[in-house]
Formats: structure tokens, sequence, C-alpha cells
């Protein structure tokens, strides 16, 4: 009897340390996920420093983060964003002034389309208009052109809504 008292005992401590582990850890990965996503957004906004994420649940906005600088003001606000239509999907990450909606940078980060891929590409890591525009110089895309404006028009949504 008193051995089988040992043994929960020892399973009850090591329960415990497995229970405190994953707390003492959580931190740590949000930490290195947020590291990841500072670095992968500094590719649009050049004086990104730190990251936090924002909820989100929209059709085509995979991930949403505000974006600060050094000085930890708001420089930012950070989205990926995903959309498909009968050639393949369309992944880009960008950055938008929080004050008035204009596309700091954004980048292609995949273009699964069957049909001018460098066109597409080179338009999209070239826009800088404001996110209510449309992207325009696709001829022959249309399809492409009209996924990456509903793209774009769903953070314009999310934009007006006052970003958060």
């Amino acid at each position: 009897m008193e051995n089988l008292f040992k043994q929960i005992g020892v399973i009850l401590i090591g329960i415990g340390l497995l229970i405190g582990t994953s707390f003492s850890l959580k931190g740590v990965k949000e930490k290195n996920i947020s590291k990841l996503a500072t670095k992968k957004y500094s590719e649009v906004v050049g004086d990104l420093d730190s990251v936090k994420q924002i909820k989100i649940d929209d059709k085509y906005i995979l991930d949403k983060y505000e974006g600060f600088d050094h000085n930890n003001e708001l420089i930012a606000y950070l989205y990926e964003i995903s959309g498909s239509n009968s050639y393949g999907e369309i992944t880009i990450i960008l950055g938008v002034n929080p004050t008035n909606g204009k596309v700091i940078g954004m980048k292609a980060l995949n273009v699964g389309q069957t049909l001018s891929v460098d066109l597409i590409t080179d338009a999209i890591n070239s826009y800088r208009n404001n996110i209510d525009g449309k992207l325009d110089g696709l001829a022959g895309v249309t399809y492409a052109k009209d996924t990456i404006n509903k793209m774009l028009e769903s953070v314009n949504k999310d934009f007006n809504k006052g970003g958060k």
C-alpha cells in the first residue's frame, strides 16, 4: 500500500512538472513567433522593431499584426492575405500606414498562377497605392487582378473598422 502511494506521488509530481514546463515555455514560443513575424514583415516595413498579433476572422486575411518602431510607436498594420482562383493561389504580405491607409510595402509570397507569374509578382511588389485602390496594369490576367483586388478590399474593410 505504501508503495502504491509513492508511485501515485511520483506520477503527480511528473504531471505537475509537465504542466509547469508547458506554461513556462508558452512565453518563449510567443516571443519566437513574434521575432519571426517581425523579420518577415520587415521586408515591407523598414523601420519595424516589434509586432503584436491581432485576432481576425476573415476569408482573405490569414494574419494581422500591429507593427511598432523602436520607440514603441504604431507605424503599420501588417497583413498576410491569400486568395485563389481557377489558376491557383496568391499569397501576399503588406504593411499599411495606420493614419492614412496607404500601402507602405507589399510583397508576393506565392503567386501560384499558371500565366504571367513574373508580371503579377512585379505588379504586387511595386504597389504603393491606398488600400481602397485597385491593382491595375495587369493586361491578360484578369482572374489574378480580380483575386488581388478582392483581397485588398478585405484589408480596406478591416482598416475602415479602425484597424483593430
